[in-house]
Parts: structure tokens; sequence; C-alpha cells
């Protein structure tokens, strides 16, 4: 029962981006409960998978954990990645103290992310305050700017509308992490359940319209992040609002 209790929490710390600074309640739990509970498949057992699907695979796990990406260095991650593999196969190091390690992930988590929020916080206030100078541009009560690209002339949605957008979403460096353009499928959804941010903006929309939609981080994903989105970061969405309903 021991075994699959831990197996039961190593899955989850692998799946969950906060799970990062969970330590496992026993020495090394996680080692033992994935060595007792599962094995790989043997070589003969089935056909071997297409080596690009395996890739696409890999990548969809990293996306799982691309809140790493900000956080570490390139050659910090191959070590992380390097472990990844070995437990994987089965092949972790054998006498590695994880009594002593184990405990300095959250240490090392816990500095990486401040230093993230504070990089996040300089870059953000210039991205907003140069976002607020634009002609037009309107600076809410709340810390949005909104720059209005196209005024619409259908209906604006109010807080509990179910809205069709399309979007894209970039960081202060430019960077984009998320846009319904490139994978060319507007979303749809409840106005309610996303950032305050786009809540807020999005009622300053008609249908038709185009704006963009800088939010400050405490209207985002405020001081944690989350994925590729760095603690305390400022974002930057080009929203044209399809349909309201």
């Amino acid at each position: 029962r021991k075994a699959r209790e831990m197996a039961a929490f190593c899955v989850a710390a692998s799946l969950l981006g906060s799970a990062l600074l969970v330590q496992p309640p026993v020495g090394r739990a996680c080692v033992h409960a994935t060595r007792a509970s599962t094995r790989m498949l043997d070589e003969d057992a089935t056909d071997k998978a297409d080596d690009e699907v395996l890739y696409a695979l890999g990548l969809t796990v990293a996306k799982n954990l691309a809140e790493l990406k900000v956080l570490l260095q390139p050659s910090e991650a191959k070590i992380v990645g390097a472990a990844i593999t070995d437990a994987m196969c089965g092949e972790e190091r054998a006498n590695f103290d994880w009594g002593k390690y184990g405990p300095q992930v959250e240490t090392l988590m816990g500095a990486r992310q401040a230093l993230a929020q504070a990089a996040s916080a300089s870059t953000g206030e210039a991205l907003l305050a140069e976002a607020a100078k634009e002609d037009g541009a309107v600076k809410t009560a709340s810390g949005l700017v909104y720059s209005e690209l196209l005024a619409g002339d259908g209906a604006s949605p109010g807080p509990s509308a179910q809205v069709t957008a399309h979007y894209t979403g970039t960081l202060p460096n430019g960077q984009v992490f998320d846009s319904s353009v490139l994978r060319g499928t507007p979303l749809t959804f409840p106005l309610g359940s996303v950032i305050k941010g786009w809540q807020e903006g999005l009622q300053m929309m008609k249908v038709g319209g185009r704006a963009i939609l800088t939010i400050p981080a405490h209207l985002a994903y405020g001081d944690q992040g989350t994925g590729p989105i760095p603690p305390g970061a400022v974002l930057r969405f080009e929203v044209e609002l399809l349909q309201v309903e």
C-alpha cells in the first residue's frame, strides 16, 4: 500500500507545476515506489513506436514542465532531462542521497522564482508605461491598458457572456506564449472563466473589433506565473472579438 501511495504522489508531482516544490514524505520513496509498481515494456512486447511520434510525446511532456524553462539555464535543464531519462529507464544513480539534495530543490526553485519575478517586474513596468503613451490608449483604474486597433459594431459582452475570440499573447520580450491565430482556431469560453485582465478588456470591446490589452501581473497570473509565463509577468494580448452569446 505504501508503494502505491508513493507512486501516486510521484505521478501527481510530475504533472502539477506547483508540486515541483513538494518533497516526497519519505526519503527516496518515489524511486522505490516507481520500481515496485511499474516496469518498462519488454522490447519484444510490441512494435517500436515511430521515432517522430515518440519525439512528439516528449514535447508534450515538456509542455507540462514549461515552468522550468524560465527558471533554469540550458545546461541545468540538460541535467534535469538526464535525471528524468534515468528515472524513466530505471537507471537512477544507485547511491544518490535524496535526503541531502531533495530538500534543496525547494530552496533552488524559490530563489529562481524570486529572480524571475524581479526581472519581470522591471520589464513589465516599462511595457505598461510605453503602452499607456500610445495614441488612444486608455489606462483603467485597475491598471489595464486598452488600445483599440479597430472599432467593432456588434454587441459588447457582459461579465457572464460566452465569447469567441482570436488572440495572440506575448511576453514583454516579444515572445509569443500562446496564439489561437497560429493554431488557426478561435477560442470560445465563458468570459468569467479567464484572467481578470481579459474579463475587463473584452467588456470594453464590441464584436468585430480588435484591441491590444496590456495586462499587469495582478490581473493575469500574479507572482506565481504559470507554464511559460514567468512570475510577475506583464502580458500583451492582441484580441479580435468574433462573437458574443
